[in-house]
């Protein structure tokens, strides 16, 4: 534009020149709305200031003007239309970008739990089918019947466990919206410590310690229960005979928190940062070798999470284990 201006004085091929580029430039590059009249102004004070300098016939002045910001306002719609038809591309690849991502996830999701069936259902089944096999082929006494039928049953309790838990991770992963009731948490947590008393095998203590106030909050019946008789079940598997295990609650921080603490073996430090990850590599089997899939705490602190809250673990080997639940009194 300079060199034809310079060259010419001719303000018209200056414009023809400035329109040409403009264009190119509205075509190859991407201005946001702000950096567009950013342009438009600075272009159009430069454009007048010298016009007013090299052209003093008013008539030309005032065509040239008009045919400048004519060609400005082209510059700006053809700019805006480019960047949303950018915007809107941009949009779909992202777009794109994560559903792919979301089908890798849904992928690798579908892998794991093949690997789980594969692995943790081969153990159970191959129990049955040694138990048929040693009642099909040698006489057995009714007491030995009675056993062999109790390891059945117990074999298929393992794998019932195992594909629910399978079932309840791949539920998690559709985000449900959380259904609450509001109820007393002492009540409840009585009724789940009396229903744990029942099924407690071994020799353990099973500890209840409430606060003298009652406390009561919008949960999940159902869902936060899953969460305690997890860590419950988990402290049994963990806790030797004679081993005290406590469930408790008190108010923390503005909302509640529930805590199952056992006396147990404890978890090894270079296992507690993966303790809450899907399929953790940390599982392992109980004291009396009840078998683990690694999604129980995983299931967990989702389900807290759902809640609005968190869960946190300390655990120290040989000394035992402490899992916190953090909620707020009023629950999503």
């Amino acid at each position: 534009m300079a060199l034809t201006f310079l060259a010419q004085h001719n303000p018209k091929n200056t414009m023809t020149m400035m329109l040409i580029g403009l264009l190119v430039v509205a075509m190859v590059q991407v201005f946001s709305f702000s950096q567009l009249l950013s342009i438009c102004l600075l272009t159009g004070v430069t454009f007048s200031f010298y016009l007013h300098l090299f052209q003093v016939d008013p008539v030309q002045l005032a065509g040239n003007l008009n045919i400048f910001w004519l060609i400005m306002c082209a510059f700006f719609v053809i700019s805006r239309l480019l960047y949303s038809y950018h915007a809107n591309y941009f949009i779909k690849i992202k777009t794109i970008e994560q559903k792919n991502e979301e089908i890798a996830a849904a992928n690798k999701l579908k892998t794991e739990i093949l690997g789980i069936v594969a692995h943790d259902l081969r153990s159970p089944i191959s129990g049955i089918r040694s138990v048929l096999h040693l009642m099909q082929e040698y006489p057995f006494t009714p007491e030995q019947e009675n056993k062999y039928l109790q390891w059945i049953g117990e074999a298929c309790s393992t794998a019932d466990q195992i594909i629910e838990e399978l079932l309840t991770a791949a539920r998690q992963s559709e985000g449900d919206k959380l259904q609450t009731n509001y109820i007393s948490l002492n009540d409840w947590l009585v009724n789940v410590r009396d229903n744990w008393q029942q099924q407690v095998k071994h020799q353990q203590r099973l500890l209840l310690e409430l606060p003298q106030g009652e406390i009561k909050a919008h949960i999940h019946t159902g869902k936060l229960q899953r969460v305690v008789d997890n860590l419950l079940h988990n402290a049994l598997k963990f806790t030797p005979d004679g081993g005290d295990i406590t469930l408790g609650m008190r108010p923390h921080r503005g909302g509640v928190r529930i805590t199952v603490a056992d006396t147990g073996i404890g978890i090894p430090e270079e296992m507690l940062p993966n303790i809450f990850d899907r399929f953790t590599s940390a599982r392992r089997k109980g004291l009396h070798h009840e078998p683990s899939t690694g999604l129980g705490l995983h299931i967990c602190k989702q389900l807290v999470q759902q809640h609005g809250g968190n869960i946190y673990v300390s655990s120290q080997e040989n000394k035992g284990t402490v899992f916190n639940i953090d909620l707020p009194y009023t629950v999503l």
